[in-house]
């Protein structure tokens, strides 16, 4: 799912047919966050290949305004670094850095645990932030002067948040031309 938010387009979990939908979306390339809800397969694995779409899509321009950010439970980052590695694809994918979010609750009856050891940097990655819940076990993940973005843990069988999109107050212009000649009939 996209939102396209004044200059923020944000996309919610990549699975594998993201790079050939968001092929055919005139604003594909101006993509400036990825929230990734869990590491299910089908929600992740055309994470790789869009950011490899993604600098495609901007090699007419000079480079991308700035790093796509990725956000998503721990484990993100070295899923992508993995994969961007094992398929030599560090220094064609398009400029990023990742954001983990920490403690997601796991599931009792998960039985097998993300592994912590670390995969080297690939070349475009700017270094990401640990983002840790607050008291009342919600994320804040992201602030622009137009909108917040929050995540909060989510019941299912891995990790897995579920991401809010809260649109901050601004002062609205009322027309009374465009409005009076309706009130008046």
């Amino acid at each position: 799912t996209v939102v396209d938010f004044a200059k923020h387009a944000m996309l919610f979990d990549a699975g594998e047919g993201a790079q050939l939908a968001l092929g055919r979306c005139l604003f594909s390339c101006n993509i400036s966050s990825i929230f990734i809800t869990h590491l299910h397969g089908d929600h992740v694995l055309g994470l790789p290949g869009l950011l490899s779409h993604l600098a495609h899509a901007a090699s007419g321009r000079k480079a991308l305004p700035k790093p796509v950010e990725v956000f998503g439970p721990r484990g993100i980052k070295r899923l992508i670094r993995s994969v961007l590695h094992l398929t030599f694809s560090g220094y064609s994918c398009a400029p990023f850095v990742v954001h983990e979010l920490m403690n997601v609750p796991e599931p009792p009856e998960l039985r097998i645990r993300v592994p912590t050891f670390g995969v080297p940097k690939v070349p475009n990655e700017s270094e990401g932030r640990h983002i840790f819940p607050s008291s009342n076990s919600t994320y804040h993940i992201l602030s622009t002067d137009e909108l917040d973005v929050y995540a909060a843990p989510m019941r299912h069988s891995v990790p897995c948040v579920g991401y809010v999109v809260v649109e901050k107050e601004r002062p609205g212009v009322l027309k009374m031309g465009n409005v009076l000649p309706v009130v008046l009939r």
